[in-house]
């Protein structure tokens, strides 16, 4: 050991002799409490290396003795390279850990305290899947349960809220006991929620904002009670999280001495990096730790800073850092490096002013503390470069000046990589991205790339779902199969595909021949089976990927997963088709990354099956748990694009902070989810505390510059809405007395950029089919309001749903719309059957449960039980409020079908499902299953000009006006229609059924009939090839995707 201690030595003494006065102090008082305040740019890594060798050197204490704690992995990787090049592998010895990573050894040490077997960390996906368990098993009554729509809405703010139990210490009887003591004596006597007239005369009455607040508590009752269930799943599993392993420890350590002994006179020095970040659970174990000195001094050394305390969202608790100051007020030694070795003064002075707003500070609890850094660099410290506060149109401007700005200083010889672009989040820094790439300026991003959610990626698991799907139900996929037919990897041609789609489709109509894509290719392979070559490559290639498909579905209960999807990558030609591409080294980077998930889930779970393995994915990609892959963009040499947070440890010659206006910053909408607690319970954080916290923020992003700092914001958001710019940069331009620099786009610099910035909308162009094969398409066609709506939607969603007539499965939520349609049609038809008089509810609820369980080959096994209990309780509920007392029925027609319609020479046809009667006087009803709210607010019901979103009216007007064409032109009738509406079957929001009328004018008409004949036109001249661009478009991102389009059209650019 004496000549590990002279190497030691050696080193120790060159560190040591480049340390300030403040920072030996730090290093050299290694007994007792030390609080060292570190600024940024001050040196605490290096203190935080040299004390552990000042140890080493001057006391008994080995590596094994010492204990230091950090926030992140990424802190500890730093600390142990730091200290393996001061000490040398005796490092290793040092114990080094995160919050969580210490406690979970402490769990594995001590395995037997909990009476379990083979305790496993609780992976995020298993807390999906227990917490998927806990809201399938919750009664019907419960307010979290769900129907329909996002089921497992509440998963997010379940596990949320169960963290926060265990992080607080909260019991159950007690958080329900403050619930029930804030609705019966807080809430009422809240301004708002109670009616202040009835107060007057001593009633206490709710206001609707009260009711709903009420509302909230019985669903965070709810949520109180599902916690004890919650546990049990775990324990059931053998899992813990995260927040166990912290509680759990400190139980520990709380209630077994001998345990928490072991640990304290093994740890004789514990040192604590990024203090201000520790929540109050983390720092209960440092107190535990430490309490084997009582009332004497600790051997605790802790380094924070708390203006840099940039992590509350993650459970940081600053005032562990103002409490310490109190706590050791006796023996602590307070160190506060205030010399920067990073920075010019006048962005020093810039940060102090700024940072100077706050109030949660330690030199305001403790005036004897100062913390003005001064620039102690001696290339850096007589410099006088004064930050510069730039002013821009709009965003557009600022991110060409700022690319333009960096293109100049690299053209003058500065090294990309001494830049820096600082945003709030990276989404700030996409168009700037682009304009680096324009000007073929080299930069540096580094963003977490989720899989599950890229287009390559998605490509492979289709064909996985596919083929679970064909072994399920056969037949069921032909949806996924028509897709996966287009995918670039296969070579078949678009058109070939929908000349087979086009002929199944008139199969199914004409019930005659094959009606399923499967069958289809079944019988190609068949009719070929005879000869040695397919009759074209295109044939021979569909009988080769069917071939495939078909092995794969045998293959799943012969071959291990790996395997299998060993036989997916090569023989799908997936592997061939990557090292043809031009960037085949991420592609190759991604499907690794999704094959080292496979074999890390298949060694944690053996047994795992294909279908296993895609509800694992489905579920990760439905409650945004990502599949990453960490993807570089760019050379690490070049500009540095990072976000605030991102920036923090980072230093550059050149700091851009763009964006800096009150939208991005402090007056960005807080759309917060989860379960609201009561202000007795826990205090919410407060407006003001927020903007410290982003003040805090942005004084890290300021204090990455060494030299030159330009702060930017522009006056306008591109859509020509103003904005003002944050007040942390008023903050700082008004005492320092900067002026705002305008800066200007020139006419050439707007056109240049122009076509990049406003070349979003790109709408896909299909090649065109053979003439003769689309007046095929079209020979038969008849105008219907579906395939209007789906022309106005988007020209292509109307190639392929209503000519090419894609097959498309039928999903759990139509099915359940289908046999709520069906039921009300058999108990409409009883009626008329039967003199008028409306059978019981038990017939109305009876059908309902034949129609949906005719089609429970839809459905799981879970969702079928689901929707089942959903449709009896509304049906039940639909009766008693229109049915339960109904006199005799009127005259009505069900499910009856609008044909032989002519307008203007243009064939259209429809079908109603209820036709009421009085005389020749006529009522249109059509069902509708789902909510009306959502339906108002996607604008069904809205008429052209209403809504600029929607420029052609609402899908259910049009459907309403339609219907008024239809029976107004039908040969043979003399029907006029008073009214048409939509009865929406399921109760609303407040438990109310709602029927939504519409009076038809004649200008409806005429627009309906002006839309009508306008799409008819571009119809017949097969102007259906090009979509509509929309982000969202489902069959626009179809043709992009899988690469099926001739060009991107681009409209017009917009003015600035």
């Amino acid at each position: 050991m004496s000549f590990n201690k002279d190497k030691l030595e050696n080193r120790f003494k060159k560190e040591y002799e480049k340390l300030n006065e403040q920072q030996r102090l730090a290093v050299d008082t290694i007994e007792g409490p030390v609080m060292v305040i570190a600024g940024p740019g001050t040196g605490k890594t290096q203190i935080l290396a040299s004390r552990v060798g000042k140890i080493l050197l001057e006391t008994d204490a080995s590596p094994e003795n010492i204990l230091c704690l950090t926030f992140t992995d990424a802190g500890v990787v730093a600390m142990r390279k730091r200290l393996v090049e001061l000490i040398g592998p005796e490092a290793y010895k040092v114990d080094i850990h995160t919050y969580h990573s210490f406690c979970n050894s402490v769990i594995q040490e001590n395995i037997r305290l909990f009476n379990k077997k083979e305790l496993e960390p609780l992976s995020d996906l298993e807390r999906v899947q227990f917490l998927k368990q806990l809201i399938d098993g919750f009664e019907k009554d419960n307010p979290l349960k769900r129907y329909k729509g996002d089921i497992y809405y509440d998963i997010s703010n379940l596990a949320s809220f169960f963290s926060a139990i265990k992080r607080e210490g909260w019991e159950e009887s007690w958080l329900l006991q403050k619930i029930d003591e804030y609705v019966s004596d807080i809430l009422p006597e809240t301004d708002g929620f109670y009616n202040k007239s009835d107060k007057k005369k001593g009633i206490t009455s709710l206001t609707q904002k009260g009711k709903d607040q009420v509302e909230r508590m019985e669903k965070l009752k709810a949520a109180v009670k599902a916690f004890s269930l919650y546990k049990q799943i775990l324990d059931e599993h053998h899992r813990y999280d995260y927040d166990d392993m912290i509680t759990w420890v400190i139980r520990i350590f709380e209630k077994n001495p001998d345990v928490l002994l072991n640990y304290q006179e093994r740890f004789q020095y514990i040192l604590v990096d990024e203090y201000q970040d520790t929540s109050g659970s983390q720092n209960r174990i440092v107190e535990l730790l430490i309490s084997y000195w009582k009332d004497e001094s600790p051997n605790l050394f802790v380094v924070g800073d708390d203006d840099q305390s940039i992590y509350r969202f993650q459970g940081a608790n600053l005032e562990n850092l103002m409490n310490l100051a109190g706590r050791f007020e006796k023996d602590l030694v307070k160190v506060v490096l205030t010399q920067n070795y990073r920075s010019v003064q006048p962005v020093l002075d810039a940060a102090r002013l700024l940072i100077e707003n706050n109030e949660q500070r330690l030199v305001k609890k403790d005036t004897n503390l100062t913390k003005e850094l001064t620039a102690a660099n001696p290339a850096l410290k007589d410099l006088i470069i004064y930050p510069e506060i730039h002013v821009y149109e709009n965003e557009f401007a600022e991110n060409v000046k700022v690319t333009l700005a960096i293109k100049n200083l690299i053209q003058k010889g500065v090294p990309p990589g001494n830049i820096a672009v600082i945003y709030y989040k990276h989404r700030f820094g996409d168009e700037l991205l682009k304009f680096l790439q324009l000007e073929e300026v080299p930069f540096f991003v580094k963003k977490s790339l989720d899989l599950l959610k890229d287009v390559f990626i998605k490509k492979i698991v289709n064909i996985i779902r596919y083929t679970v799907a064909e072994t399920d139900m056969p037949g069921s996929g032909d949806t996924l199969l028509f897709e996966i037919l287009h995918y670039d990897f296969f070579r078949l041609t678009p058109f070939k595909i929908a000349t087979i789609c086009n002929e199944i489709a008139d199969n199914r109509k004409n019930k005659t021949g094959i009606g399923s894509l499967r069958s289809y290719l079944q019988q190609l392979r068949s009719s070929n089976s005879e000869t040695l070559f397919a009759k074209d490559e295109q044939t021979s290639e569909l009988i080769r990927i069917f071939n495939l498909l078909e092995d794969l579905q045998k293959q799943m209960f012969n071959k291990p997963v790996q395997q299998w999807f060993e036989q997916l990558v090569n023989e799908a030609g997936i592997l061939a088709y990557i090292m043809q591409q031009p960037d085949k080294l991420l592609l190759m980077s991604k499907l690794s990354s999704l094959y080292d998930y496979i074999k890390d889930e298949t060694h944690r779970r053996p047994e795992l099956s294909i279908k296993q393995l895609l509800v694992q994915l489905d579920l990760m990609r439905e409650n945004d748990l990502s599949l990453e892959l960490v993807q570089t963009t760019g050379s690490n040499t070049g500009v540095n694009l990072l976000t605030c947070h991102g920036s923090k440890g980072l230093e550059f010659e050149y700091v851009f902070l763009i964006n800096a206006c009150n939208d991005a910053w402090e007056g960005k909408k807080n759309l917060k989810r989860g379960f609201f607690l009561p202000p007795n319970v826990f205090g919410q954080e407060s407006k003001a505390e927020i903007i410290e916290e982003l003040r805090r923020l942005f004084f890290v992003s300021v204090t990455r510059a060494e030299k030159y700092l330009y702060i930017s914001y522009p006056r306008m958001k591109n859509d020509g809405k103003l904005q003002e710019p944050s007040q942390f940069v008023e903050e700082i331009k008004q005492p320092l007395g900067l002026k705002p620099i305008e800066i200007n786009l020139t006419g050439e610099e707007k056109v240049h950029f122009g076509a990049l910035r406003f070349g979003v909308v790109s709408k896909p162009v299909l090649q065109q089919a053979e003439k003769d094969y689309a007046d095929r398409l079209l020979s038969n066609f008849v105008m219907n309001v579906t395939a209007l709506n789906n022309y106005l939607d988007c020209p292509l969603r109307f190639y392929y749903t209503n000519l090419v007539r894609v097959p498309s499965a039928k999903s759990e939520a139509a099915a359940f719309g289908t046999a709520v349609h069906a039921a009300l049609a058999d108990f409409i038809n009883y009626m008329m059957n039967n003199g008028r008089i409306y059978p019981g509810k038990d017939f109305l609820v009876n059908r309902f449960i034949y129609h949906l369980q005719s089609e429970r080959e839809i459905f799981t096994q879970e969702s079928l039980a689901r929707f089942l209990e959903l449709g009896q309780d509304v049906m039940a509920k639909y009766y008693d409020h229109y049915y339960a007392d109904a006199p005799k029925g009127d005259f009505i027609l069900t499910e009856y079908p609008l044909t032989k319609v002519v307008l203007n020479g243009i064939p259209l046809k429809g079908f109603t499902d209820k036709i009421q009667f009085w005389g020749n006087d006529i009522v249109i009803t059509d069902f509708k299953t789902g909510s009306v709210e959502k339906a108002r607010d996607r604008g069904e019901f809205s008429k052209p000009g209403e809504n600029k979103e929607i420029r052609y009216g609402g899908n259910y007007w049009r459907q309403a006006v339609f219907y008024k064409i239809l029976v107004d032109n039908l040969p043979g009738k003399n029907w006029k229609v008073l009214y048409t509406q939509f009865d929406f079957v399921e109760p609303g929001k407040n438990n109310e059924f709602v029927i939504e009328r519409l009076n038809i004018t004649n200008e409806d008409i005429q627009q309906v009939t002006q839309q009508i004949q306008k799409v008819w036109q571009k119809i017949q001249q097969h102007d259906f090839y090009t979509g509509c661009g929309k982000p969202q478009c489902e069959w626009c991102n179809f043709v992009r995707d899988n690469k099926l389009y001739l060009r991107l059209e681009e409209e017009e650019p917009a003015e600035l």
